[in-house]
């Protein structure tokens, strides 16, 4: 694109002394240190153009001077993710040094006099710059950048002075950025506080203390529950339940508790349309998402009538990293099937079917879950495991009541986290914003 009068395009390796990229030590993490030389890692360069510390390695004096010599950093050097994940960019600090890199972050060492290490660091985080790096790629098993890519950079070069300036601008916009968007966070992390806050006083009875005030008649139908075995390993939650609840097993509350099964042949046998074949990434918190359900044809649905839907349960993700997601399934969505990730719960008629969900999805019962799954990797749970997760229980009119007033209050939230997700993404659209400015001179005269 055209360039401001003064301004010119220059390929980085032109004003650059060196552009290299690290090594790994023989001998790999095994020469890893408690403290020494810090060496960095991708995972160690931050969004914020900056090496983030938190677990960053260590390797012996020895070996940074030796085997590692042409990979010592240096103040001011720019660092440029090429392996894995590509183009996170960040720029050597005083307080980083000793620091050494491995093989999958290359290094540019520019002439001083030429161009600003910020202006440089900033240019290659613009969206524009992104885009070009990531488009000459080289596409394997590991996504990389090779060194001739990143040499043959083309990069817009102002004179020093006004790549300064454009650089002290950035930095002033984007530190008004940074304060509205500590803000918006701070008030998105306390509406999941409140959030879980409500779910946990929904449960706890505490929601409902002036309804049970004003109904004090209503109790706990006689459920006869003598002929349900109650000899699980569950874990006791912490706090008493109102004298007209008490605590019983989803074992007891449950006419039907089954997970699904994959159709022989796998992805396969998915067709574009017929009856809607649920995974554990359509089964969100509180919503059943079906904007990339699978389908299966109604032959095969027909062989698995044991977990086809009816409308009215509850899908619950027992296996995986969602484990312990589960939504309510409307009785208008009558219709599909679900696979070996997601069980399935249906209820006795002295539960209002939309209130377990809830539950379900509460810090409580998510705390309950991280501490009992099994399997090599801890993300499973076993159906002895789900018939044995407790239940407050309530009167059904008062359960009604939970429903209605958690309905209240998490669509307040859902509106709050919404309008900061919007705020979020638009505090994101105007840093791009300004890079695209700065670097067509759009922000200095």
């Amino acid at each position: 694109y055209e360039l401001p009068e003064g301004w010119k395009w220059e390929r980085l390796e032109n004003i650059s002394e060196i552009i290299s990229k690290g090594t790994t030590p023989k001998g790999g993490k095994s020469v890893y240190l408690e403290n020494g030389v810090n060496f960095l890692r991708v995972e160690n360069i931050n969004d914020y153009g900056r090496i983030e510390k938190k677990d960053i390695k260590y390797i012996k004096n020895d070996v940074h001077l030796n085997e590692l010599k042409r990979s010592i950093l240096c103040e001011g050097d720019v660092l440029i993710t090429i392996a894995g994940t590509l183009g996170k960019v960040a720029i050597v600090s005083k307080e980083d040094l000793p620091i050494n890199t491995n093989q999958a972050v290359a290094f540019v060492r520019l002439i001083n006099d030429i161009v600003d290490g910020k202006f440089l660091l900033y240019y290659i985080k613009c969206n524009e710059t992104q885009k070009r790096l990531l488009s000459r790629s080289k596409i394997t098993a590991i996504p990389n950048l090779t060194l001739e890519i990143i040499r043959n950079l083309n990069v817009v070069l102002p004179p020093k002075e006004t790549q300064q300036k454009i650089v002290d601008i950035i930095e002033s916009l984007f530190a008004k950025l940074d304060i509205a968007q500590e803000k918006v966070e701070h008030v998105l992390a306390e509406s999941e506080n409140r959030r879980s806050a409500i779910l946990h006083n929904a449960f706890s009875g505490k929601l409902t203390e002036k309804w049970r005030e004003e109904n004090k008649n209503i109790v706990i139908e006689d459920i006869d529950l003598s002929l349900i075995d109650k000899n699980y390993d569950v874990q006791e939650l912490e706090y008493d339940l109102p004298s007209t609840w008490k605590w019983v097993t989803f074992n007891e509350i449950c006419t039907f508790i089954g997970r699904g099964v994959t159709p022989k042949g796998g992805q396969e046998v998915y067709t574009l349309n017929g009856i809607p074949f649920i995974r554990s990434q359509n089964v969100l918190r509180l919503k059943l998402d079906l904007s990339d359900v699978a389908y299966i044809s109604d032959e095969i649905n027909s062989k698995m009538k044991r977990t086809q839907i009816k409308g009215g349960e509850t899908l619950f993700n027992i296996t995986g990293a969602s484990i312990g997601r589960a939504c309510y399934v409307h009785r208008k969505q009558n219709t599909g099937n679900v696979n070996q990730h997601v069980c399935i719960l249906r209820y006795k008629n002295f539960i209002l079917e939309n209130l377990p969900q809830y539950w379900l999805n509460s810090s409580m019962m998510q705390y309950f879950i991280s501490d009992n799954q099994i399997g090599q990797t801890r993300q499973a749970l076993n159906f002895k495991q789900i018939r044995g997760i407790m239940f407050p229980l309530c009167p059904y009119e008062e359960q009604k009541e939970i429903v209605r007033l958690l309905d209240k209050f998490l669509s307040v939230e859902d509106k709050v986290k919404s309008t900061c997700q919007s705020t979020l993404e638009a505090i994101a659209t105007m840093r791009k914003s300004i890079l695209a400015k700065a670097f067509r001179g759009e922000l200095v005269s």
